[in-house]
């Protein structure tokens, strides 16, 4: 009977989640395919990126609640670079709050180590959550967050000056599908909820602080291992290549069959510098990499003809020395 109350619970609270932003996704669409689009396509992009913004944290929270339920969910804590950490936070909510008016700012103690060892996706996803708050419920002031350290425990607090939580609602904001008593409340009502679950899983707490009409400060208190002080080599901090047009750009090869996912993989390789190759199957791949002779292969593990396992073997029978990356949305 739970289980069957909390199903009914969440399917309330999803519909509305979702209709009313794909129904935007779809109405700016069609305006922008359409002449009278073609004059305002900026404000129709930015309410479709929006829109997409809103469907993905909330298909994010939901899959992250599935993993947790299921106690499927396992912390990957290692050296993290926390200036990277705080510059990727920074880039995320600098544009949201401006666009609000509000003023952001990020603030980490010099008595903390620069590599932090934690898991810097699950760590992320909680700042990002609380920080997602703070924006949506403060329409002036600021927005702050800030990491600093007390007793060999890590301290990270992010405080708005927005409308506050009511008292009424304070004791229960960490349930699951409790989404406060603002009438315009949006999201799944999963943020606080996993936000405690995850800091939990880290081994530490999390509390607030807050007033109607002043604002509201969640704090958080995690562990703070020793870390090496060499710090290690980190992705994003790779040799750069010399001066443009030195080297020729390095090939890669998208084996992919849904067009959609190819044209995204596309934009974010060709930002990065790549020249990209396209097969829609296993087996047309072999013939692309013989022809192009590509740097590195990224395939969807489900492709038509040989999956991506499949395929992946075969290429190293046939000598293929390159980078292979396996993607998936399946669990």
């Amino acid at each position: 009977e739970n289980l069957a109350n909390l199903q009914s619970q969440f399917l309330a609270s999803m519909s509305h989640e979702f209709r009313t932003p794909l129904a935007s996704i779809l109405t700016f669409a069609d305006y922008l395919q359409s002449e009278h689009g073609k004059d305002a396509s900026q404000e129709g992009l930015g309410s479709i990126k929006r829109a997409a913004q809103h469907l993905l944290n909330m298909v994010e929270n939901l899959i992250g609640q599935a993993q947790l339920s299921l106690e499927g969910l396992q912390l990957n804590p290692s050296p993290t670079d926390m200036r990277l950490l705080t510059e990727e936070l920074s880039s995320l909510f600098m544009p949201l709050t401006a666009a609000k008016g509000l003023a952001f700012s990020v603030e980490y103690s010099h008595d903390l180590p620069l590599y932090l060892v934690l898991d810097p996706v699950r760590f992320k996803q909680v700042c990002i959550n609380l920080l997602g708050n703070a924006c949506k419920y403060t329409d002036r002031g600021e927005v702050k967050l800030k990491f600093s350290q007390l007793n060999r425990r890590l301290l990270v607090a992010i405080s708005d000056t927005g409308q506050g939580i009511p008292h009424s609602a304070q004791q229960k904001i960490f349930k699951a599908f409790e989404r406060g008593a603002q009438s315009d409340s949006k999201g799944a009502g999963l943020g606080l909820h996993i936000v405690e679950q995850l800091v939990t899983l880290m081994n530490g707490q999390v509390s607030f602080d807050s007033r109607p009409g002043v604002g509201t400060t969640v704090s958080i208190e995690l562990p703070l291992p020793e870390t090496d002080e060499t710090s290690p080599n980190h992705p994003l901090e790779s040799d750069k290549t010399d001066a443009p047009g030195e080297n020729p750009p390095q090939k890669v090869l998208v084996v992919e069959d849904d067009s959609d996912v190819y044209d995204i993989l596309a934009i974010y390789l060709d930002d990065a510098g790549y020249e990209v190759y396209h097969a829609d199957s296993g087996l047309a791949a072999f013939d692309i990499v013989e022809q192009v002779l590509p740097d590195a292969v990224i395939s969807d593990l489900n492709v038509p003809d040989l999956d991506g396992a499949s395929l992946t073997q075969r290429l190293r029978e046939n000598q293929f020395a390159g980078p292979i990356v396996i993607l998936t949305a399946s669990d």
